[in-house]
């Protein structure tokens, strides 16, 4: 079953990002408040997994791949990771994380706080709720007010996934078998001296955490 699906994730047919979406690789995620986060966290790991499945992943795709992954990466608070492993600890840890919110209930958007919701409530901190999934908000830096998954919730990302692993995914789980599809494809098949070869800048944007 497990080939099947590696198999299914690589080959089946997904339509391409919008031609605005590849045109402005420099606009930033929305991370002001904890639904913009979740939502982008989760539709930036479902682009990444789309375009696995594109039968010819050119120079452009993988280009864009390397650019996800640093959005995805800056939404997790990976302050407590060594630097050495920020890279390969941060992905996995995005893996665990999506594997689990592609099992379990999540709750409306309109139950999920704004940006207006933050400022009004002063919110600095969010958990989702029936788990000890956290979003918390950066208190300084530059990237003051994002909000990013606590550094305790990067730690317990695979204990997490281990405690669902076994449930279902969701009917609207926009990648399923991620987990094995990372293991067999070598980690979105973005290797780890690709990643160290990219410019310090590039770095210091993925190890970025809620300290600033």
């Amino acid at each position: 079953m497990r080939a099947a699906l590696i198999v299914s994730i690589a080959l089946a047919a997904v339509a391409p990002a919008s031609a605005a979406e590849r045109e402005s690789p420099l606009v930033p995620l929305d991370m002001s408040s904890p639904r913009a986060t979740l939502h982008g966290f989760m539709e930036t790991v479902d682009r990444i997994a789309a375009n696995f499945r594109e039968p010819d992943r050119g120079r452009a795709v993988r280009a864009e791949n390397v650019r996800l992954l640093e959005r995805i990466l800056r939404c997790l608070d990976l302050s407590a990771v060594p630097p050495s492993l920020v890279d390969s600890q941060g992905r996995e840890a995005a893996v665990h994380l999506k594997e689990v919110l592609d099992r379990i209930e999540l709750p409306s958007p309109e139950a999920i706080p704004d940006a207006d919701a933050v400022k009004t409530g002063a919110i600095d901190r969010w958990r989702l709720p029936g788990t000890e999934i956290v979003l918390v908000r950066v208190a300084t830096g530059a990237r003051a007010g994002d909000f990013v998954f606590s550094a305790d919730t990067v730690d317990r990302a695979a204990e997490f996934f281990a405690r669902v692993r076994a449930l279902p995914y969701r009917a609207d789980a926009g990648s399923p078998g991620l987990f094995d599809a990372y293991v067999q494809l070598g980690g979105w098949m973005i290797p780890e001296w690709f990643i160290r070869s990219l410019p310090e800048w590039a770095h210091a944007q993925i190890g970025g955490g809620a300290g600033g």
